[in-house]
Formats: structure tokens, C-alpha cells, sequence
């Protein structure tokens, strides 16, 4: 479960210091978070990070539910922001080809291997450089050097 399954399910959220209270509360503000330092810790489910899970106020808290209603969890930035996907969709070398451009008959062998081991994020670099390539020619030729 990550740290949304828990707000959903109506858990106050014990944290140890400032930083995860303001993450949690930028990223979640119907969530009912409190640090760990404070008194009166209270809400009928606890989530606690493991790492504040033996303050004096946070066992306190603890002593009047049940086990059940008790979760500790490490608190990492997965847990915290969710599971992130990264996409590397590989391109075959005629997509590539066709992007750029370049007659897909005239490839040798070696150049296509190389395209075809090109990921998402080196095209969007390669097209990012090659429109700013062709915003400085444009300039250029708007305005000439003075001879």
C-alpha cells in the first residue's frame, strides 16, 4: 500500500520532522498529519514512520488502539509519491528515420543498430537541440552580421 491507500482508508499520519509534514500536506491537504514531537497524538488509525515509532508521545498513542488500527511503514519517497514508471520505449530505426528526416533506404547496417538503440529521452534531447539549431538560423538570418 502507499502512503494515498492510507489517507483513503482515514489513517492520521505521525511523521518524524517538518519536511514529510510539509511534502504530505503540499501533496495531500485533506490528510490529517502530525509530527511525532507533538502531544496529543490522536485519530481511531495510526500510520507511523518506523523511524519515530519509539517517542515517549508517539507510544503513548499507540497504548489506547489496537494493533490493527496501529501501521508502521518506512517512509521513502516511493511510499510517498507513489510508485514512478519510467517509460524507455525503444524506436525501430525507420520511426527514427522518418522523425529525422533521413532516407531510411540509405542506412548501412552499423548506422541502423545505433538507431535502434536510441530511448525516448535522447530523441526529445536530440529534438530539443535540433529546433534551438533552427531558432538560431532563423535569428541569424533576421539579422545579418554587419560587414
Amino acid at each position: 500500500m502507499n502512503l494515498i491507500d492510507y489517507i483513503i482508508e482515514g489513517y492520521t499520519i505521525v511523521v518524524p520532522g517538518h519536511g514529510f509534514y510539509r511534502t504530505i500536506r503540499n501533496k495531500y491537504p485533506e490528510a490529517d498529519v502530525m509530527l511525532a514531537s507533538s502531544d496529543g497524538i490522536g485519530g481511531n488509525k495510526l500510520l507511523i514512520d518506523r523511524y519515530c515509532k519509539e517517542i515517549p508521545s508517539v507510544k503513548s498513542a499507540t497504548y489506547a488502539l489496537r494493533k490493527e488500527n496501529v501501521v508502521y511503514e518506512n517512509f521513502t519517497r516511493d511510499f510517498v509519491n507513489g510508485p514512478t514508471i519510467k517509460h524507455k520505449q525503444k524506436y525501430n530505426a525507420k520511426e527514427i528515420a522518418e522523425a529525422f528526416d533521413i532516407n531510411f533506404d540509405h542506412l548501412v547496417v552499423g548506422d541502423l543498430k545505433e538507431y535502434c538503440d536510441l530511448s525516448i529521452e535522447y530523441i526529445e534531447v536530440v529534438t530539443k537541440l535540433h529546433e534551438l539549431s533552427l531558432r538560431v538560423k532563423e535569428r541569424e538570418n533576421m539579422y545579418p552580421p554587419s560587414k
